[in-house]
């Protein structure tokens, strides 16, 4: 789970519970202790960056004035 407060913050979070609302409620406890600040300009990222971790891939790009979030399979690449 992934949580940001559109000001810079975002932390990460991945527990494993017997019910949803436990999961929730243990990955947010988590995320607070993982909260990172990511550098904006205006409302966006200043510039492209990709991250990998084993298998998973992440690339964040800027966003043009009023998109919120775009997610795409990255798994071709």
């Amino acid at each position: 789970m992934v949580i940001g407060d559109k000001k810079g913050h975002v932390g990460l979070g991945t527990v494993k519970a017997n019910d949803v609302p436990g999961a929730v409620k243990k990955a947010i406890k988590e995320i607070k202790k993982s909260l990172v600040k990511i550098p904006l300009v205006g409302t966006t990222v200043p510039h492209d960056t990709m991250g990998r971790f084993g298998a998973g891939l992440v690339m964040i790009k800027p966003g043009k004035k009023g998109l919120e979030l775009l997610l795409e399979d990255l798994s071709v690449l």
